[in-house]
């Protein structure tokens, strides 16, 4: 019997946004892109080193995966549920949250950068 693939989740920003105070946001960028600017109280993981924190992850809270466009997220998202995680991805990804008028902070809470990198390319969804 063959296993089709299910969709991946998304939450929405905006008018009727589906994030949820409790979600767990996963930053899953490259260092130099959360450095310069991520989401108040992200967690950090590239989407290629995911493995090394899947037993920190909570199973009880949705793990919402953020990358810039929501490409890498995409790919983040559709490991964590194949791990039995409640994960959903960001559509649009930091490009949605600052477009929404959300905070963007540096690690020392000083006002942060969205680096302009393109999209989430193949080399970076490793």
């Amino acid at each position: 019997m063959l296993f089709r693939k299910q969709p991946v989740p998304v939450v929405t920003l905006g008018i009727g946004s589906t994030l949820l105070a409790k979600d767990v946001l996963l930053d899953v960028r490259d260092e130099e892109e959360f450095l310069a600017g991520h989401i108040p109280d992200a967690w950090f993981c590239p989407v290629a080193q995911l493995e090394s924190i899947r037993w920190d992850l909570p199973m009880m809270f949705r793990i919402v995966c953020v990358s810039r466009t929501g490409e890498r997220g995409h790919a983040a998202t559709d490991q964590l549920r194949q791990w039995g995680f409640n994960a959903a991805n960001l559509a649009g990804g930091m490009e949605a949250w600052v477009a929404d008028g959300r905070p963007v902070v540096r690690e020392d809470g000083s006002p942060g950068v969205l680096l302009d990198r393109g999209s989430d390319g193949p080399e970076d969804s490793k």
